[in-house]
């Protein structure tokens, strides 16, 4: 199975693309996870879970009036 996944990365550029594509998208989304995980870590330990709650109240009613509907 691995040979020919291999095999066909090898002469199929659009395959080729494709996975690079995907994999790059993938390592970006896991960075983004793991920098909004320590942005959530240090506001709340800094200012504490209420101006946390204050901030995602704001970053949601933002996010809703943006929206192209």
């Amino acid at each position: 199975m691995l040979q020919t996944f291999s095999k066909r990365l090898s002469e199929d550029i659009h395959f080729k693309e494709l996975i690079q594509g995907s994999l790059t998208f993938f390592i970006l989304r896991i960075l983004g996870l793991i920098v909004g995980y320590a942005f959530t870590l240090i506001v709340t330990r800094n200012l504490g879970a209420s101006c946390w709650g204050i901030f995602a109240l704001c970053l949601t009613v933002l996010q809703i009036t943006s929206s192209d509907k």
